[in-house]
């Protein structure tokens, strides 16, 4: 359960929080670990009683935060502890206490204290965190005034509270952020279930088609050849999968093995292996439909199938047939086995299909599909975070480089040279304003580095006594808040090796006049990669966040098209189902029942077949009037086909306008040829008349509907030709 009231966490239990305190435990520990060792290397600045007692006190808060490290409470509750423990030791320090006369530089418990109120927001929420931060701000404002006076006592204040609110700030921010990753990541499972459903009920969509492809259209043109007896099994199985007690075989052998034995083939099937999942699904209907095929149009009664897997991964099917053969070249429009049973099927699944073969030497149909992988999503850009979201912390830039200049104007007598300090007091707000403006993939950016780097090294090599290490907030001080715009920018290892370059070089110019002095280096410099540590780590944090709720964004827009194109084919279904039902079904069942019929009921078999081929070849295309046309035409003995597809909202009032006038003059032996190509590369189509003396059918006056779509129109004795091409900018128009 989470903490609740004053004491709850400010991270709302978020693991985030407990990565943060873990950190913080660190720095705890490492700081005071140097201030032990500062206290043991100088004479006494404390009376025995609390040099021992608060440091064992410390040190025991930090073992327990650091022995809770794997309860989240118990953390929680062992960092607010520490820091509200900090906050007392610094008051009876500040209170208690005095410092040596001419000591002037920070006690030894200073570090740790000071790491303690800088981890505040950490531990709190600001109803509490603010008031114990005030108490130790102001333990340590006592403590300063008393020996550096009221001016540089204040700006370390002023210092030490930037840093201070920035733990507050930072755990806001962090939290802000990884709210706005859970509210997407809720919406997107939301959209994910849906896309899950969506791909289900395209699933459902496809074995429907192939069912009305295998059994209905097979059975409706056995049925017209007079073939009763194969005709009546397979209406049989039609009305079956019609009414959903069509028997599933999950085994695919068993499944292709019922279908060619519904088909009246003698199958060979060697299998040496499958896939699970969709693939197999296709591979199946794949499959299913070579062999109707061969049924149909070979001339052959057997027929062989066999997979096998291949050195690439890829699985194999292979369905051979020796009849007669055909020129793959010249399949139309309307074969939808090959074009969508069979090509459609594999691509869709990321597989493929070739077919080999040539009249009169069989046909050799080949297969192939690897398991489905998870699509990576792109994550976009993940930085778009950095200075939207820590805009707030400009201020406390501004409060820390303002105390720095402060504090090093009071020490300009400490410096080798005056007008260098005056320079850098100039040059370091501006190239902190610079760190945060400048792109970072830019050639400039490393040359802003390099200058950042100088400007330090030349400061630090103009300290004149580094036993005055008042100069660390001056010279390390200033640059956190660069430090910290390095970090978070670019990356942890580019502040350091600011941090890294900067300090050697300036520690040559020092070692070149004799002053050098390691320990003062690393007191005054552990601060500044305590800030480069704290905002790489926290960079890394948020660059996930960034990057899940990126990846969210585009799992949500993928989920809606997918949502949008499963709602299109469940109406492409309804459609279907209707006209199924109406003429369809009940001539299924007088073939199923075995009866023979009489030369009409075969030419309405073979009309039902075309029209039910129509559903399969264009459903998005077909309206009430347009497939009424297209019946009556094929009444008067007119040939009429149709394919395409349309994407919902293109406008197709002039196609349907053209197809409705031809059909209307077309008489017996006409052919009427529809098509509508709605792809990404283009919206056009086409609608042809062909037959004797056409041309003078036409009328001459013709107007068509071309609402943002351009017509042309050609006419001659034998034929009609109109062209149609939507423009693609045209605003969503439902005919």
């Amino acid at each position: 359960m989470r903490p609740a009231g004053l004491l709850a966490d400010p991270f709302e239990g978020r693991p985030i929080g407990e990565r943060m305190r873990h950190a913080l435990a660190l720095f705890l520990l490492a700081t005071w670990v140097l201030g032990l060792v500062v206290q043991l290397s100088r004479p006494p600045a404390y009376p025995p009683w609390f040099g021992v007692g608060a440091n064992a006190a410390l040190a025991a808060a930090i073992l327990v935060l650091l022995v809770s490290w794997r309860s989240p409470l118990g953390s929680l509750r062992a960092t607010q502890a520490t820091v509200v423990l900090a906050a007392v030791v610094r008051l009876v320090e500040a209170t208690a206490l005095h410092q040596p006369a001419g000591l002037v530089d920070y006690l030894p418990m200073t570090y740790v204290l000071t790491m303690a109120l800088g981890g505040t927001g950490i531990a709190f929420r600001p109803a509490v965190g603010l008031p114990v931060m005030l108490a130790n701000l102001a333990g340590l404002l006592i403590e300063r005034v008393r020996s550096v006076g009221m001016l540089q006592s204040g700006a370390e204040a002023g210092y030490i509270a930037a840093a201070g609110l920035a733990g507050f700030l930072l755990a806001r921010t962090l939290s802000d952020e990884l709210a706005r990753v859970e509210r997407a990541a809720a919406t997107t499972q939301q959209r994910r279930n849906e896309a899950v459903l969506a791909m289900e009920r395209t699933g459902l969509r496809e074995r429907w088609d192939a069912l009305v492809h295998d059994t209905v259209l097979a059975s409706l043109t056995l049925a017209a050849r007079g073939q009763v007896e194969e005709a009546a099994a397979l209406a049989r199985d039609a009305l079956r999968g019609l009414s959903g007690s069509r028997p599933v075989q999950d085994d695919p052998v068993q499944a292709i093995a019922a279908h060619a034995g519904r088909l009246g083939l003698d199958a060979q099937i060697d299998v040496g292996g499958w896939l699970p999942g969709r693939p197999g699904e296709a591979l199946v209907v794949a499959t299913c439909e070579a062999l109707t095929n061969i049924a149909r149009h070979s001339g052959e009664l057997r027929a062989r199938v066999s997979s096998a897997w291949t050195d690439e991964g890829l699985l194999r099917v292979i369905i051979e047939d020796d009849g007669r053969g055909f020129d793959p070249a010249r399949v139309g429009e309307r074969r939808l086995g090959i074009r969508q049973a069979i090509h459609a099927s594999m691509r869709a699944v990321g597989g493929g299909a070739a077919i080999e073969s040539s009249p009169g030497a069989g046909t050799r149909v080949i297969l192939h599909a690897l398991p489905i992988e998870p699509a990576p999503v792109d994550a976009g850009d993940t930085r778009s975070w950095s200075m939207a979201s820590l805009a707030w912390f400009s201020v406390l830039f501004a409060l820390q480089i303002a105390s720095g200049v402060v504090i090093g104007g009071l020490y300009l007598h400490d410096q080798v040279s005056t007008a260098v300090s005056v320079a850098g007091m100039i040059l370091i707000p501006v190239l902190t304003v610079l760190l945060a403006v400048v792109p970072v993939r830019r050639g400039w950016w490393v040359a802003l580095l390099v200058t950042v780097g100088v400007v330090w090294a030349a400061l630090l090599g103009n300290v004149r006594d580094l036993s005055v290490i008042d100069w660390r907030t001056w010279f390390v001080g200033s640059f956190d808040s660069a430090v910290v715009l390095i970090a978070l920018r670019d990356r942890l290892r580019r502040a350091l090796l600011v941090i890294a370059g900067a300090t050697l070089a300036g520690s040559v110019a020092l070692l070149a006049r004799g002053a050098f002095s390691a320990w003062a280096l690393i007191e005054a410099t552990y601060q500044t990669l305590i800030w480069a540590a704290v905002s790489g780590y926290s960079r890394r944090l948020m660059d996930r966040a960034s990057a899940q709720v990126a990846g969210e964004a585009a799992a949500q827009v993928q989920a809606w098209r997918e949502e949008q194109v499963a709602d299109a084919r469940d109406e492409e279904i309804r459609t279907r189902r209707r006209s199924l039902d109406a003429d369809v079904v009940p001539m299924l069942r007088r073939v199923a029942a075995g009866e023979v019929l009489a030369d009409d009921d075969r030419r309405t078999c073979a009309l039902l077949e075309a029209t039910t081929r129509d559903q399969l070849a264009a459903a998005t295309l077909l309206t009430g009037p347009l497939a009424a046309s297209i019946k009556g035409a094929r009444q008067r003995g007119v040939s009429v086909s149709i394919a395409g597809r349309r994407d919902p909202g293109t406008d197709l009032r002039a196609f349907h306008e053209a197809a409705a006038r031809m059909l209307a003059i077309a008489e017996r032996g006409d052919r009427v040829h529809l098509v509508w190509r709605d792809t990404m590369a283009e919206r056009s189509g086409s609608a042809c008349l062909v037959g004797a003396g056409v041309g003078g059918r036409w009328p001459a006056d013709v107007m068509l509907s071309a609402n943002r779509t351009r017509c042309d129109v050609s006419v001659d004795d034998d034929s009609v030709l109109v062209e149609l091409a939507a423009s693609p900018s045209y605003s969503a128009s439902v005919a």
